[in-house]
């Protein structure tokens, strides 16, 4: 799954927004509740089940990413040789 990173602030702050939404429902569906229900990077809302916990896993997985600043996702600086 991706989700493109955020332009500005505004977007930033929404993807933390679903972020958490999508973390605490991770948390109770793991914990005993049988279904969680989080909207999705399309503003669709999407119901989990503990079967589909990995989707949930995947797509918090992907916020995260589109969250990471450039930098940290594994480039590595430019070093020059003489």
């Amino acid at each position: 799954m991706y989700i493109p990173k955020p332009s500005n602030e505004q977007g930033r702050q929404i993807l933390l927004t679903r972020l958490t939404a999508a973390e605490t429902a991770y948390h109770e569906l793991m914990t005993g509740d049988a279904v969680r229900r989080t909207v999705d990077q399309n503003g669709e809302q999407v119901e989990f089940t503990r079967s589909s916990a990995s989707l949930l896993q995947t797509y918090i997985t992907a916020l995260r990413e589109a969250l990471k600043p450039a930098t940290a996702r594994g480039h590595r600086p430019i070093g020059f040789t003489f």
